[in-house]
């Protein structure tokens, strides 16, 4: 099986060829990432068993600065890619970003804004070998992710792994001071499973798909909780435009097909996961740089 997974050395990719490595040891894998200095333009006229397209750039507060970045991003370089190659199956990571707070797809953000452009290409030309999986938030790291740990920066970063640094730095983390302020949260290497279970399986799967734990979490009361059981100064600053109140979207059907039930996260153990990986990272850059 030839599979093309783009955004391979991001933040889930990682996880993905890490699955699929463990999962798919014979497979031929083609991966596409700027990290690798693989990129778009080198993938023209192939054919691919499936492709699983997590290339994108992710960052809501980013998007409302960098528009025309993420258009090109998420847009146009979709396009381009589905366009100039053949792939039998696709599996496309989307976001819970296309909703607005009352459930009603219309995004808040340019980033929404532009996985809704995809999913709805992704529909109309490709329906009948297209999955589309809406992602909640993703949290979790592990120590395959020690090669790409240079390359997260503080706008991608997910908000433990923020968190972690400021621990580890002893600096002020900041909390966007939005009291109403839900997110759905889950672990990383459910959605690398499912994302591989999409482009491998036998039933070929179709159609638009949604992942979370099923559990809507209060922001504010979670971080500042964790601040104070890790002892990390905090502060409260106004949320920036693109942050809104945010939806549990229905992750009901996925929880079916794939035998999950509510996937609640012990966060105080996945932040002390977060810490010891960007130790042990820390550690051997030291350990670089002594020797």
């Amino acid at each position: 099986m030839r599979i093309l997974v783009t955004g391979s050395h991001g933040y889930i990719g990682t996880a993905v060829i890490n699955e699929l490595k463990t999962s798919h040891p014979l497979a031929d894998l083609v991966q596409v990432d700027l990290v690798t200095g693989n990129r778009f333009e080198q993938i023209n006229d192939e054919r691919f068993d499936v492709v699983i397209h997590l290339a994108a750039s992710t960052s809501v507060e980013q998007s409302e600065i960098l528009k025309s970045l993420y258009i090109q991003n998420n847009i146009a370089n979709t396009i381009k890619l589905f366009a100039s190659n053949k792939f039998d199956r696709i599996v496309f990571a989307s976001t819970n970003s296309v909703f607005n707070i009352d459930g009603v797809i219309e995004p808040s953000s340019v980033y929404g804004a532009t996985k809704l452009v995809g999913e709805n290409y992704l529909l109309d030309e490709f329906a009948e070998k297209a999955a589309i999986l809406r992602i909640a938030n993703p949290i979790g790291l592990r120590k395959y992710h020690g090669p790409i740990l240079s390359h997260i920066d503080s706008d991608t970063a997910s908000v433990l792994h923020k968190l972690a640094l400021c621990k580890l730095n002893n600096e002020v983390f900041l909390i966007h001071n939005l009291p109403g302020m839900v997110r759905d949260f889950i672990e990383l290497d459910v959605v690398s499973k499912i994302l591989v279970d999409l482009a491998t399986n036998k039933n070929q799967l179709t159609g638009l798909f949604q992942l979370g734990s099923g559990v809507g979490t209060n922001v504010v009361e979670l971080l500042t909780s964790l601040c104070m059981e890790f002892g990390i100064s905090h502060d409260y600053i106004d949320p920036p435009h693109g942050v809104d109140l945010g939806y549990l979207m229905d992750s009901t059907n996925a929880h079916k097909i794939w035998g999950l039930d509510r996937i609640e996260c012990n966060f105080s153990e996945i932040l002390k996961q977060y810490i010891d990986v960007l130790t042990q990272y820390n550690d051997n850059e030291n350990s670089k740089e002594y020797n």
